[in-house]
């Protein structure tokens, strides 16, 4: 990181964004990259998204589950007096893992119960099993990640 000063060296703070953000942009590689911004729910190194069972992304997961992605908290605008004094004030969580479609029944209603955990405060929720045999859930195996903040 080229301003150590923004880097974020606790890896609290840094677990502490993920499981405060909401929003989460996922990048998929293929001929040409695929950035796609989605609800998710984090747990001990693995996040966890949803998808339609067929599409752009999980084509691509299959072909290269290799993926980056973004998590921004806490963001808002510095105004000022010049155009130079003008800034952003954020939190943030970069970082690169690898995507795995899951499918083991269980692990996937796992997965849907940390995202709805993270996105809803639901503890426990139901799901009908028509529903979630008409979903995929995705988890991400972070390999590595980093932070930067500005304006705290």
């Amino acid at each position: 990181m080229r301003r150590n000063d923004k880097q974020i060296q606790d890896k609290q703070e840094i677990e502490d964004i993920l499981a405060l953000g909401k929003v989460i942009r996922v990048a998929f590689s293929g001929a040409e990259p695929y950035l796609v911004p989605l609800n998710y729910g984090y747990k001990k190194g693995v996040i966890y998204v949803h998808s339609a069972p067929e599409g752009k992304k999980i084509r691509l997961i299959k072909d290269n589950p290799k993926v980056a992605f973004e998590v921004t908290v806490d963001d808002s605008l510095k105004t000022g007096e010049t155009a130079c004094a003008f800034g952003y004030k954020y939190r943030c969580v970069i970082g690169s893992g690898t995507a795995l479609i899951i499918e083991d029944e269980w692990e996937k209603i796992s997965g849907l119960n940390i995202l709805m955990k993270q996105q809803a405060g639901l503890h426990n929720p139901m799901y009908e099993k028509e529903m979630t045999d008409k979903v995929a859930v995705l988890k991400i195996i972070i390999g590595e990640m980093t932070g930067k903040k500005s304006g705290f």
